[in-house]
């Protein structure tokens, strides 16, 4: 579905997306456009769709931006992505320096201010550490308690595990990481009860014990 826009004259994706183009077509920069996918694990509200995307300018200079949505249903639950133009009138583009370790604290924050699980990232000491430098400490610390200070997901997913990602829409580091903060009470009734505050639960499998996520499929513990 057609979502939001600013500063275009078309009205249909496609031809947003190629005025978009055209737009970057005058910049000196090979990228001059820049894609977003915000994918929360619930619905959210207009409102916190609205926090979100105020954060994600706020923090790349993008409120003036020209940009395009796409609304997405997948599995029952919205996901959206935009394309900004980065063209500043001067010609130059806005600089996207360690847009990754950036992404990732606004992805945190925002799984903070819904109350959805905490997820693991590649750079979570580095998110940590910005955000305490801008005066966030209890975010950080909620980030600390949910076990990702000195830890990071591996980078790359076996073929099997990426299909059955994208098949459930359940995000396996995510899964993982609830998993190790009840591991680490070294008690199967905490871990199951960690399990069972995001939907998943414990059970046995052919070969062992292994975990059953929200969509009811299975992922070895």
């Amino acid at each position: 579905m057609v979502g939001a826009s600013r500063g275009l004259i078309e009205t249909g994706t496609k031809d947003q997306i190629k005025e978009l183009t055209t737009i970057g077509s005058y910049a000196s920069h090979s990228k001059p456009l820049h894609h977003v996918h915000a994918d929360p694990a619930h619905d959210w509200t207009s409102d916190q769709w609205a926090d979100f995307w105020q954060d994600y300018e706020n923090e790349f200079f993008l409120q003036k931006q020209p940009f395009t949505e796409v609304v997405h249903v997948k599995h029952g639950r919205e996901h959206k992505h935009r394309v900004y133009s980065l063209l500043l009138p001067s010609g130059s583009c806005i600089r996207m320096d360690n847009d990754f370790i950036r992404r990732e604290k606004l992805n945190r924050l925002a799984e903070i201010r819904t109350g959805e699980p905490i997820l693991s990232g590649r750079h979570n000491d580095a998110v940590i550490k910005a955000l305490e430098a801008e005066g966030k400490t209890a975010q950080a610390q909620i980030l600390r308690d949910a076990g990702l200070e000195g830890t990071r997901t591996r980078g790359k997913l076996k073929p099997q595990e990426r299909a059955q990602q994208e098949r459930t829409h359940i995000d396996k580091a995510g899964l993982a990481v609830i998993v190790l903060k009840g591991w680490k009470g070294y008690n199967p009734d905490i871990l199951r009860e960690q399990l069972k505050a995001h939907g998943c639960h414990l059970a046995m499998g052919d070969k062992g014990p292994v975990v059953i996520d929200q969509t009811g499929n299975v992922h070895a513990l």
